[in-house]
């Protein structure tokens, strides 16, 4: 029995009375050869739905796998963009994660498949230089599936991929628990949030891409991050990257990251110009930025053939109908 991996999967939950049961569920349902811990993190002072109710349901109905952990009610709430955060809740959920690898979910997220957690044991079990394994998500917004697959690499993906662009959803990573429960970083500076966490990790290991729908992530207007639009996203990227850079931790990755803020801050800067209508200044902005422009001119065209293909379909119906 002593052989066998123990996997802890970390739920925070705060306001989610709609989703929290299946999220559970879907952890639940995970069809494992290892022993399975989950714990639930909530904060009872500031939920003002059924959320404490069904977290507290579930765990009365699997006592042996469900450990419920409250917020202390004295702990310093940790606020982004002037907004309160679950962060304190995060890590205090973390502190609790002893099992062998380590999944973090959000009370509205939710696991897709039932052997998304044994694919992901059975690699990491038989490849150690690898300290985390991800795959492909669902993104649901309003009732509607978009899959969300990324670049695969037959060797995986380091933390240079990441800096420069490669992004893993919280929902599909599962990390070896190297950290035991306490990250040996700040986790409190503006910014630091799942891309941040996924970096620290690869500082001490590789990671690795499964293309298969694994999770299932829900944009609504009540997330922190998918509340917002894209234009906000940009503004906030551009700071995290900054920030990042300067934590003395990516030294080799410091150059890379700035770069990708510059590019960021050049498609934030145009799509200001063209929200504002100010044409002539939008005319000059791409006169000085000839690589932007270009890749500007190249997409025109993608789209464009696009829209002549699907007319071309269309038509092509027509005919045959008739």
């Amino acid at each position: 029995m002593s052989n066998i991996p123990l996997i802890t999967v970390c739920i925070t939950a705060y306001q989610h009375e709609k989703f929290i049961n299946e999220t559970i569920g879907s952890v639940l349902s995970q069809k494992l050869d290892a022993g399975l811990e989950i714990i639930v993190g909530v904060q009872p002072f500031d939920n003002k739905d059924r959320t404490l109710e069904c977290v507290y349901e579930m765990a009365a109905a699997y006592p042996e796998i469900i450990k419920v952990v409250m917020l202390p009610s004295d702990v310093k709430h940790i606020y982004m963009n002037g907004r309160k955060t679950g962060r304190a809740n995060f890590l205090n959920t973390f502190s609790f994660a002893k099992g062998d690898y380590v999944c973090h979910l959000d009370g509205d997220d939710a696991y897709d498949r039932a052997d998304k957690l044994q694919k992901q044991i059975d690699f990491l079990e038989n490849n150690t230089e690898y300290v985390v394994v991800s795959h492909a998500i669902i993104n649901e917004m309003d009732s509607k599936d978009r899959a969300v697959y990324w670049k695969k690499e037959p060797s995986g993906f380091a933390l240079s991929n990441v800096c420069g662009g490669a992004y893993f959803h919280l929902s599909s990573c599962m990390y070896r628990n190297i950290f035991k429960g306490e990250l040996p970083f700040d986790f409190t500076l503006p910014g630091t949030g799942d891309l941040y966490l996924l970096m620290q990790y690869l500082r001490f290991g590789k990671g690795f891409y499964f293309p298969i729908l694994g999770s299932r992530y829900r944009v609504h207007g009540g997330g922190i991050y998918s509340g917002v639009g894209n234009r906000v996203k940009r503004k906030r990227m551009i700071r995290n990257l900054i920030t990042y850079s300067n934590t003395g931790y990516f030294e080799e990755c410091s150059e890379l990251m700035l770069q990708r803020a510059k590019k960021i801050s050049l498609v934030r800067e145009y799509e200001i110009y063209c929200m504002r209508k100010k044409h002539a200044a939008r005319i000059c902005f791409l006169l000085n930025n000839s690589g932007f422009f270009a890749k500007k001119l190249a997409n025109k065209c993608k789209s464009a053939s696009r829209k002549l293909y699907r007319k071309s379909k269309r038509s092509l119906k027509l005919i045959v109908c008739r």
